[in-house]
């Protein structure tokens, strides 16, 4: 009955804490949908892309191809103030392409075509970032690369994941991070107090839970300390029913000293 009453109660306790492995992952981040570069905008980078790194130092202009061109992309306003991260980045009307210095051996990145949508495609910069390039030119068709004024560089976005790719993102973040916990860096960086994570669906349930822990644990000790004291007055009470029965005198016409040792004694 004891080990009964103790495995009930702890199962009942049991099944009111928090279950981690019911913990629910949180779903990627959609990634925003990427427009195709107009044809228009592809031709101006075909034709016009050569001419306009000429006097950007990146070597000899006869040696410099001009890539293929990305969309660039910018923060939301909501990914910024911290409050929704489910879509960091909206497509606009400017566009990417790395810079290529031809060589015997392969294609040498070397920086990169930034231009933008003004009546027509118009530069902006030329940036002799390497690196940069480099990622423009092996970068997957569905990422996108945005452009940050206040860090002063660009960052990469694709399958939910941020990576710094020109020379002043990586002044600020190595290596990758998921767009939710980017978003607390990126807030700080732009003078913001970053966002307040939500509670995991069924946090809330776990909280709401928890005050009933205490009490059962409470519970639990006060039934196995009455259990202990219940055992030990019966055990008690074994000991002092078995004093007594050596102790009175037995009843008459019996003898207290069995097969006749009362009347060797008196003898």
């Amino acid at each position: 009955m004891t080990v009964r009453a103790l495995g009930a109660l702890a199962a009942v306790l049991l099944a009111l804490l928090p279950s981690a492995a019911a913990a629910a992952t949180s779903e990627p981040s959609p990634e925003p949908t990427l427009t195709a570069v107009p044809e228009e905008v592809a031709a101006w980078f075909a034709a016009e892309g050569p001419r306009a790194v000429e006097s950007a130092d990146l070597g000899d202009p006869a040696d410099l191809a001009v890539g293929a061109p990305r969309q660039v992309a910018a923060w939301t306003e909501e990914f910024l103030a911290g409050t929704d991260a489910s879509t960091p980045a909206e497509p606009v009307s400017e566009w990417v392409a790395p810079v290529m210095r031809q060589s015997e051996d392969a294609p040498e990145p070397v920086g990169v075509l930034h231009a933008a949508d003004d009546g027509g495609p118009t530069v902006v910069e030329v940036v002799a970032d390497a690196v940069f390039a480099e990622a423009l030119a092996g970068a997957p068709d569905a990422s996108l690369f945005v452009d940050d004024d206040i860090v002063d560089g660009w960052f990469g976005l694709i399958d939910g994941e941020v990576w710094p790719v020109s020379e002043g993102a990586r002044g600020v973040l190595q290596g990758s991070l998921i767009t939710e916990v980017f978003q607390d860096f990126l807030a700080t960086w732009h003078g913001g107090a970053g966002p307040t994570p939500e509670p995991a669906p069924g946090e809330d349930d776990g909280a709401a839970l928890s005050p009933l822990v205490p009490l059962g644990i409470i519970v639990l000790g006060g039934v196995a300390a009455w259990l202990l004291v219940r055992q030990h007055r019966q055990a008690d009470s074994r000991i002092a029913a078995d004093v007594r029965a050596g102790v009175e005198p037995p009843p008459d016409g019996e003898s207290a000293h069995p097969d006749g040792e009362d009347a060797a004694a008196d003898r």
